[in-house]
């Protein structure tokens, strides 16, 4: 079973919908912005503040019963950016990124970790940034949040190792789905010329590398770079 933070967003959307398309059960999972246009069929989806902590093990229990003999898959997409100059950052704007980006997810975490560790699996990927290694200005708390999540990677792991959950991260560069829809297609161009592949990433490598991320234990707590060498580890 995959469990895909973020079901709202545009990435999250395409990775379900791959998902579904491979006929996998799927639960998505969503804040305050409901999508425009109908979600996959064939999913659950649920209402889940990342930013407060809730029952959300008993709400998949009652609308899906048989997810107690799942195991799980976690994709953590969610996230949000609030840009601004370190003179006009708040700290209650660091705080709700840190919170939806980053911290959040231990919530969700905490509730899964028993199955997981009774069913001896878990496989956890956490959507990371480029951003983490490469901030750009106007960006201090999203950058702030993604290396905090790069270090939850690497945390959980010597605790989830025994019971085979392991963490992995992405640190997504620019991709043609996700917040770059947000930036003016002038910005966007600029960007592309930062790349040295001279282009935005896409879905099918954003995927294959989730793939080879939960077929690839032994990649385990780390950070796989996936921007098209805007950022070399």
């Amino acid at each position: 079973m995959y469990i895909v933070t973020g079901a709202s967003g545009g990435l999250g959307r395409k990775v379900i919908e791959e998902l579904v398309r491979r006929e996998q059960c799927v639960v998505g999972l969503y804040g305050t912005n409901c999508p425009s246009t109908p979600w996959p069929t064939d999913t659950l989806y649920i209402r889940y503040e990342l930013t407060t902590s809730s029952n959300i093990m008993a709400k998949l229990v009652s609308r899906m019963p048989q997810i107690k003999d799942e195991d799980i898959h976690l994709i953590h997409l969610a996230g949000i950016t609030i840009n601004a100059s370190i003179s006009k950052t708040t700290f209650a704007g660091i705080q709700q990124q840190f919170e939806v980006n980053c911290s959040g997810v231990l919530h969700l975490i905490r509730e899964l970790w028993p199955q997981m560790k009774e069913k001896q699996f878990g496989r956890l990927i956490f959507v990371s940034s480029v951003v983490a290694h490469r901030p750009v200005f106007g960006a201090l708390g999203y950058s702030i949040t993604k290396s905090a999540m790069e270090g939850m990677v690497r945390g959980l792991l010597p605790e989830g190792i025994k019971n085979n959950i392991l963490p992995f991260g992405i640190g997504l560069g620019y991709t043609e789905y996700g917040m770059i829809a947000q930036v003016p297609e002038a910005h966007q161009e600029a960007l592309k010329k930062t790349i040295p592949m001279g282009r935005f990433g896409n879905f099918e490598e954003v995927m294959n590398s989730i793939d080879f991320l939960i077929n690839t234990p032994y990649m385990a707590g780390q950070i796989l770079p996936l921007n098209g060498g805007l950022h070399l580890v």
